[in-house]
């Protein structure tokens, strides 16, 4: 089943081509569109808190802006999980849709995006597009209208007004019961969760715990964790949807740049440090 506002191309980008677990943030919409091909799609209320177990779900999708709090999504998603931001915007080509946005006082931000870009969180962010047609007539553009993100937050007067004006605006064409095609442009951004982001080195982490023991003698030895050990969890990874781990773009780009005759500090990824380095850091705790 497709939907008019949402195409079916969309719908799959978003959160894959059916049986995930999807948190919607703030359009129902969208959620009966994902169930409909398939998807297991919850909606929290705009202006509601995000709760959950961790890693619970599959991909959450935040409608018109994203969350505050990304660090809570991080911790929602599963290895490989993708937060989404979804901008359903009309069209400016089209200049009835020009005329509508100017009568609600719709706003287009250039840099939506920008907390999601910045958060250690998750890796980078990628930006598509998608377009379609959904008819609508009067009654129906009554009813779409108030679910705007930007004119949720409005005071009553203030939304009244401008639902108004876009009314008016409608009826000026005349098309009445008919209809008119209201064309969207919607913009993605989507990025993959870091498992484990930028956690302190364990050298710095044994260093907190000695310091303040008296039990502990005046030099002592640190040990950094190797490249190849298991149990370093200083390394983000982008984990595939088929659980597969892969380096993302930060680790990918520091990687492909250096000789192969030299290795990584683990405890700064993208460092290349002189081969002979033993690893071994000397403390003097006096």
């Amino acid at each position: 089943m497709d939907s008019a506002r949402y195409p079916h191309e969309a719908l799959v980008w978003l959160a894959g081509a059916g049986g995930r677990s999807v948190l919607v943030l703030g359009d129902h919409l969208l959620a009966e569109a994902l169930t409909a091909i398939g998807h297991h799609a919850v909606v929290v209320p705009r202006g509601s808190d995000i709760v959950g177990e961790p890693r619970s779900v599959d991909a959450v999708i935040a409608v018109g802006a994203l969350p505050k709090d990304l660090d809570t999504v991080a911790r929602l998603l599963r290895p490989g999980g993708r937060l989404s931001l979804l901008l359903p915007e009309r069209d400016h080509r089209i200049p009835w849709a020009r005329k509508l946005d100017a009568a609600i006082g719709a706003p287009r931000p250039e840099t939506p995006a920008a907390p999601l870009v910045g958060a250690g969180a998750f890796g980078f962010v990628d930006e598509v597009e998608f377009g379609c047609w959904e008819p609508v007539n009067r009654n129906d553009l009554l009813e779409l209208l108030p679910t705007l993100p930007h004119l949720v937050d409005l005071d009553d007067a203030d939304r009244d007004v401008r639902i108004a004006a876009a009314l008016a605006l409608y009826d000026d064409y005349g098309r009445g019961a008919d209809g008119m095609q209201l064309p969207w442009r919607h913009r993605v951004f989507t990025a993959t969760v870091v498992d484990q982001p930028w956690l302190p080195p364990r050298s710095e982490t044994l260093l907190s715990d000695r310091q303040g023991s008296d039990s502990q003698s005046s030099d002592s030895a640190v040990r950094q964790p190797s490249a190849g050990d298991p149990s370093d969890e200083t390394q983000p990874l982008d984990l595939t949807p088929t659980g597969q781990p892969t380096p993302t773009g930060r680790q990918a780009g520091a990687e492909s740049g250096a000789g192969a005759d030299q290795r990584r500090d683990p405890a700064a990824p993208g460092i290349s440090v002189d081969p002979s380095d033993t690893g071994m850091i000397l403390i003097d705790f006096r």
